[in-house]
């Protein structure tokens, strides 16, 4: 059975999966805003500092080659400040992986970006 058929299972497909840790939320916040801007990406979660230490994280979700184009420019924005903890990108996950981030999210049926509202007027 293909898990991620809209047509089967009505599910949104993860396609590639970055993960970017910083040491602080302004740091996040900078990062994830410059690696979203003009891009046809969807952010998946944004975590701040939750008993995390001040660290704090981020994930989004998109074709890989734009995914390696945002990861790119969310680095860059921060990089002279030295609070990129680490990055990582998953090009093809697991289908356990896409369930278990989607989970609660408002993203079956379509991508996130229009189940939320996101860019509408």
């Amino acid at each position: 059975m293909d898990y991620f058929s809209r047509e089967k299972m009505n599910f949104y497909y993860i396609n590639s999966i970055p993960i970017i840790e910083t040491f602080t939320v302004a740091s996040v916040i900078l990062s994830a805003d410059a690696a979203v801007k003009n891009t046809e990406v969807d952010l998946i979660e944004l975590r701040m500092a939750n008993g995390l230490d001040g660290k704090s994280f981020y994930t989004m979700t998109g074709p890989l080659h734009q995914i390696e184009a945002v990861v790119d420019a969310g680095v860059n924005i921060i990089k002279d400040q030295a609070t990129l903890v680490c990055k990582e990108i998953v090009a093809n996950p697991h289908h356990d992986i896409n369930l278990k981030l989607l989970q609660g999210k408002h993203a079956l049926g379509k991508s996130y970006r229009q189940s939320s509202g996101y860019g509408e007027g």
